[in-house]
């Protein structure tokens, strides 16, 4: 896999010294016609050509929209635009945040909404249907486009992990009973207790015990997304890492290829650990580092390969 990695990695670089050569050197010495030719084919080869542990393949998403205004100045019967090539390489992250509605939903989206970043919630049924309090943050959650609300089980396993992989069918259940009663919009789900995926391109269970409930969902549709890093606390709800030393380790995963899929990462905070103000001030250093360390966020929706 990383020979074929390596391979794709260094075909990318001609393609991408190839096109700042045709941007630099062949689109100021052409007319309208000409340029207008030559930027639809960089376009072209900039938005088809993408990689993660997928391989090579067309990707719609590569247009950004800081790319989008030079686009539409391209169509200026005067004037050409430069493409940015910028998306082909940059690194994104994915903030996942599990077992919500909880204590510190409320203060996790206020900072997500103040940064204007996107996220996606693991829900958990009976939390939602626990009180109006919660049932109000859930609304929130579907009424806000930059979040997603996904299926982390009914009754989260009543925390009994053994005996709730032991019965695939009964897992089957707790996750089909959280899709039909809220009747969610997507198929993505996260196993409780348990690092587990099963996506287009990446079945790899870190806990063996759940290798057959995840086959059994996998088979039923649903896609399981687990995680690359986890923000983990104490059993007194402190964080054991500081934000910057988690920033770190996220910066050694993107450098040591250590994340499923490259250039992307999923990260796993829990909402019940924002509760503390030290917590929620560390939440907040941590999206302005990344912020500033020039990641993109998305969705798991949007993660590669579902």
């Amino acid at each position: 896999m990383r020979t074929i990695q390596s391979a794709a990695n260094a075909a990318l670089t001609v393609v991408s010294n190839k096109i700042n050569y045709l941007v630099e050197h062949v689109l100021p010495h052409k007319g309208y016609g000409k340029r207008k030719k030559y930027f639809w084919i960089i376009c072209g080869i900039s938005v088809a050509i993408s990689y993660n542990s997928c391989g090579i393949h067309f990707n719609k998403n590569l247009i950004t929209a800081e790319a989008k205004p030079a686009i539409a100045a391209a169509m200026d019967s005067t004037k050409i635009a430069t493409p940015s090539i910028k998306a082909l390489n940059q690194k994104t992250i994915y903030l996942t945040f599990d077992d919500g509605p909880n204590r510190g939903t409320a203060k996790v989206m206020n900072l997500l909404q103040k940064a204007n970043l996107p996220a996606t919630f693991f829900l958990v049924g009976s939390h939602i249907h626990g009180s109006q309090k919660q049932w109000g943050e859930y609304q929130a959650i579907l009424k806000n486009p930059a979040f997603e609300a996904a299926n982390h089980t009914y009754f989260h396993a009543k925390n009994r992990y053994v005996q709730f992989y032991k019965n695939p069918a009964a897992a089957l259940e707790d996750f089909q009973l959280m899709q039909d009663s809220l009747q969610l919009s997507t198929k993505i789900g996260r196993t409780p207790g348990c690092n587990t995926w099963r996506t287009t391109d990446i079945t790899e269970d870190v806990d063996r015990r759940s290798r057959k409930a995840a086959d059994l969902l996998k088979s039923e549709g649903f896609t399981l997304l687990g995680w690359d890093v986890e923000w983990k606390a104490n059993g007194k709800q402190q964080l054991k890492s500081t934000a910057a030393e988690l920033a770190k380790e996220i910066e050694k995963q993107f450098a040591e290829r250590l994340n499923k899929t490259d250039d992307h990462l999923v990260l796993l905070l829990h909402d019940q650990h924002f509760v503390d103000s030290t917590n929620v001030q560390a939440l907040e250093d941590l999206i302005v580092e990344l912020t500033a360390d020039g990641y993109r966020f998305e969705k798991a929706g949007n993660y590669p390969c579902l």
